[in-house]
């Protein structure tokens, strides 16, 4: 008996040694002259004898009119994965007139890289299984896309960098929940739709829709989308997407699901560009365009739906100017504020024409280029755009496109003025600043009806770049009675410039009475400023005297206009005390005031 048992065993070990032995394991070449002849007859080997380690199959330059079916390979794992690609790298040189089937249940660690797919018939891939790859491929026009299916919850599929993707279909049976899609950088001529996932990252796609209902977890960023997007029933982000047709059936679909929809351009020219059925959707920075004239924003009430946005702001909304800008529920609203007034959604948001490229081309274009009414605000959701520029961390546009070359300038909040006798005292205050080297501050005076060239009067220095409120005051005394304007320019580092004009005009007139002011400091060590007002031209003088009535000094003695004007005291000649000084106009005192001198 131990002599049969030692033989079963000796034979055990010597069948699972060539088991192990044949196990495929490493790089192998596909097609004529060839490892394997076929692929078929490199997988119906690789189905025989198992893999021992990671296999590529290196297939050679060629048209293959068979189809790719895996099923129950042993010995597929993470490290031990099964690759097919084109021995060139290069997918022109490999077509594929077959289906290709993944039918390895639970994982397949399967990647399918750098070939040409060509099927005719049924689907050009089917997979019913997880981790699959299929990357760098080429489409032909008659091919008929990647869907893939299964019972049992597929995990782990990656599509990127394919072309000419005729549709892309992820959509369990039996709504079981799958797991982790990449779908990124692929050109797709029909669509993507992605039903019953969770994680999902669709990005840098362009196709004609995207459809991610009943998923959730999902990031939609930076895709080129001619036609509808939909996303509803979980969370999902839409950051950085061009959603465009001209068709009056398409438009952007968001519903029953919690979002942040950030820094997109929408153009249609539908009946409304953007509807939102639930609300749990945060809008923030978007330019959403409706060219047919009609809503450019749809919250929509009905049914079990009850639409109002969580969050809702700084986006623009234009409609060519025409009336029905937005409909919330049963209302019409022709501009944003009344809107903002109604629902307290959109307080800082807009409505301003947008130029583009092209239609199809949404990157600012013309007068957009520094449009100030594009400004957005900083989020940390997003930091970069369509094209992975970086974001201005302070002003950054709305929309999809960051035009870096182009920043916004400084943004003014205020710029206000207060008059007090011939001074006036010039405040303002901007929000942020971009590269900001200052201010100069320059004045037109209106005389004989003409106004004056503008004239540099003063200057101040900015703030760089800063995203926080900086306040500004300048003050110019001594003015001649007329009318004046103010401006300010704004001066870049690089030597760019704008203005900024002081609304209406200021006005210094001519005092109704003779008047002469208090010293100013008082008490004073050495030197203080006496004011007075004239209601009249004419021959004045102001003169110094001390306690006992002495005149000490001649501070103005000379005609002068009407109006408003100083004159300075200096004491360093003279003793601390008291002292008074007298306003006469032609020969008559007006007044006198008391001040002392303190050393």
């Amino acid at each position: 008996m131990k002599t049969i048992l030692r033989f079963i065993f000796i034979i055990s070990v010597l069948i699972f040694s060539v088991n192990a032995s044949i196990a495929l394991n490493g790089s192998y070449t596909v097609g004529a002259g060839g490892d394997f002849p076929t692929i078929d007859s490199a997988v119906s080997t690789a189905q025989a004898q198992g893999l021992g380690g990671p296999v590529i199959f290196n297939i050679k330059s060629g048209i293959y009119n068979e189809e790719i079916i895996l099923q129950n390979i042993f010995g597929l794992s993470f490290t031990n994965n099964l690759t097919f690609q084109s021995e060139t790298g290069n997918a022109a040189d490999v077509i594929i007139n077959g289906n290709v089937f993944v039918f390895q249940v639970k994982a397949s660690f399967v990647f399918f890289q750098n070939l040409t797919i060509g099927s005719s018939s049924q689907t050009s891939f089917q997979i019913y299984s997880s981790y699959t790859t299929i990357k760098n491929n080429i489409f032909t026009n008659d091919s008929k896309g990647i869907l893939t299916f299964d019972q049992f919850p597929p995990r782990n599929i990656e599509i990127t960098g394919n072309t000419n993707v005729p549709g892309i279909g992820l959509n369990p049976w039996r709504d079981y929940q799958g797991q982790n899609v990449i779908i990124k950088n692929n050109s797709v001529s029909g669509g993507i739709v992605v039903y019953f996932y969770l994680n999902i990252l669709i990005e840098n796609n362009i196709t004609k829709f995207i459809n991610t209902s009943s998923s959730s977890n999902a990031t939609i960023s930076k895709n080129k989308v001619n036609g509808t997007i939909e996303c509803g029933g979980g969370y999902y982000n839409i950051f950085n997407n061009f959603l465009f047709s001209d068709s009056p059936n398409d438009s952007a679909i968001f519903s029953n699901a919690i979002g942040n929809v950030i820094y997109n351009t929408f153009s249609y020219s539908s009946r409304t560009s953007i509807i939102l059925f639930g609300d749990s959707t945060t809008f923030l920075n978007n330019l959403m365009i409706n060219k047919s004239g009609r809503y450019s924003f749809y919250v929509y009430s009905g049914g079990p739906f009850f639409g109002n946005p969580k969050y809702s702001d700084y986006n623009n909304f234009y409609n060519n100017g025409n009336t029905g800008l937005i409909k919330w529920h049963n209302d019409d609203f022709d501009n944003v504020s009344s809107y903002f007034n109604a629902t307290g959604n959109d307080e800082h948001s807009n409505s301003h024409p947008v130029t583009f490229v092209s239609p199809t081309d949404l990157h600012l274009a013309g007068s957009s280029l520094g449009d100030q009414q594009l400004a957005g605000i900083p989020t940390s959701l997003v930091l970069d755009d369509i094209d992975g520029q970086p974001r201005d961390p302070s002003h950054p546009y709305k929309g999809a496109d960051e035009y870096i070359d182009f920043p916004l300038p400084v943004e003014l909040a205020s710029f206000t003025s207060s008059v007090s006798n011939n001074r006036v005292n010039l405040k303002w205050t901007t929000s942020s600043e971009i590269n900001n080297s200052g201010f100069d501050i320059e004045r037109s005076f209106l005389k004989n009806s003409i106004s004056e060239d503008w004239l540099k009067v003063g200057s101040q220095t900015g703030n760089g770049t800063t995203n926080y409120q900086s306040s500004y005051e300048f003050n110019e005394k001594d003015l001649l009675p007329g009318k004046y304007y103010y401006r300010l320019k704004q001066i870049d580092y690089n030597g760019n410039f704008r203005y900024h004009n002081l609304t209406g005009e200021i006005v210094i007139g001519i005092p109704d009475k003779f008047t002469l002011s208090q010293n100013y400091p008082n008490p004073f060590n050495p030197k203080t400023v006496i004011s007075f007002g004239l209601q009249l031209a004419g021959r004045i003088s102001i003169k110094i005297y001390d306690v006992n009535g002495k005149e000490i000094s001649s501070l103005v003695n000379q005609s002068m206009e009407a109006g408003f004007h100083t004159t300075e005291f200096d004491g360093s000649n003279f003793s601390s005390g008291v002292y008074f000084y007298v306003l006469n106009f032609e020969g008559k005192n007006i007044d006198r005031k008391r001040m002392v001198l303190l050393k």
